[in-house]
């Protein structure tokens, strides 16, 4: 028997047998075609790549989904993270603002003063943009 890509018109050339695999990842395919021209190695050669070519893109779909879960995940950690920092500075102020007008917190919660490099830490630098 002759070899599978002789009597297939679509796996006589290379650049035809690229162009046939693509057709058949996208789903558009003569499955008779090949199975007429070997009865074993046409079906064998078909499923295999289809196997094959499907695990892989489900791999790399897999992996993109993987890595913006990821990107996601730490972009909203950092910006908890930064919320909090402003918030305690916001509640530190409050309480600045309370002893100035003569009402004093509870003791329990008496923290230390926040100073100005702790005033800087906690909020992001300011980005001007020119008027266009």
């Amino acid at each position: 028997p002759a070899p599978l890509w002789y009597d297939s018109p679509g796996l006589c050339h290379v650049h035809d047998s690229t162009y046939t695999l693509f057709r058949i990842i996208l789903g558009d395919f003569d499955f008779l075609a090949l199975e007429q021209a070997s009865t074993l190695l046409g079906p064998v050669f078909f499923i295999t790549y289809i196997f094959c070519v499907f695990f892989i893109l489900l791999n790399m779909f897999l992996a993109i989904i993987n890595d913006t879960y990821s990107e996601v995940k730490s972009e909203l950690s950092s910006e908890t993270k930064q919320g909090l920092e402003f918030g305690d500075y916001i509640k530190k102020s409050f309480r600045g603002l309370f002893r100035v007008c003569g009402v004093k917190p509870d003791e329990e919660e008496e923290e230390e003063e926040p100073s100005v490099q702790d005033m800087k830490e906690a909020l992001p630098p300011l980005r001007v943009q020119p008027d266009v």
